[in-house]
């Protein structure tokens, strides 16, 4: 079996990312037409990531950087826009019965499910689909051809919505002990990211949370110039690791 080129991608508003161990690739849709940047990796970053990704539980802190440096215009803004919910929101005095001030869960919540709407209901859904049968092709080693792609599953299981769906079930069972939300997050976030790097097998009811919440909320059917852009996208990543 050949060694997979790809070490994780991710889909944007008219792109898709494959990230290599040499480079990372964005494949673009502009104007009709398809556009490629290849971007190098700093030998100081893939040898940083290769010592930190053998440590456990410092790893899963290790990836919350790398996301910020692959998409880190996304979380700037995602940042701001909590840090201002946080200044706007009253703090009040909670009724629940969870550990969490209730505000603080009800807003967790509606950040998802905008999200989730955000990410349907435009083009990125597509993308992300294309992204992961893009990827499914790969696994299985098939010629990145139009046909081939178009026949894989849109759910991934290496998909971030997983690892997302440990990170809120550590986050929950962890705000029964502690009322700091950052240490909390960091916390669940490290813990989340081992699960996820478990056997399958040992955690199927996580695994077909977030395959549930990735067909319905976090992908759509594609259409022929989305799963163009995510083949051209790992074509020049084979291309240019080669």
């Amino acid at each position: 079996m050949l060694m997979q080129v790809y070490k994780g991608g991710a889909a944007g508003l008219n792109s898709v990312l494959f990230i290599g161990k040499k480079f990372r690739v964005k494949a673009i849709y502009n104007n009709g037409s398809f556009q490629s940047k290849v971007e190098a990796i700093h030998n100081n970053e893939g040898k940083l990531d290769s010592v930190l990704n053998k440590i456990p539980f410092v790893r899963g802190v290790w990836s919350i950087v790398k996301a910020m440096m692959n998409v880190y215009k996304q979380l700037i803004l995602a940042f701001a826009t909590l840090l201002l919910a946080g200044k706007v929101l009253p703090s009040g005095t909670s009724t629940s019965r969870l550990p969490l001030l209730e505000m603080e869960w009800l807003f967790s919540f509606a950040a998802i499910a905008l999200a989730a709407v955000v990410i349907k209901f435009t083009s990125i859904s597509k993308y992300h689909a294309a992204e992961h049968m893009v990827a499914h092709c790969e696994d299985k080693n098939l010629p990145l051809t139009y046909e081939n792609v178009a026949k894989q599953p849109r759910v991934h299981p290496r998909c971030g919505t997983n690892l997302v769906v440990f990170i809120i079930f550590n986050t929950t069972i962890l705000s029964f002990f502690m009322e700091n939300m950052v240490l909390n997050m960091l916390i669940a976030w490290s813990i989340g990211y081992e699960m996820f790097r478990m056997k399958r097998s040992r955690m199927t009811l996580f695994y077909k949370v977030g395959s549930f919440l990735q067909y319905v909320c976090f992908t759509s059917k594609p259409e022929e110039k989305h799963l163009n852009i995510a083949i051209e996208s790992m074509k020049t990543l084979k291309s240019v690791e080669a």
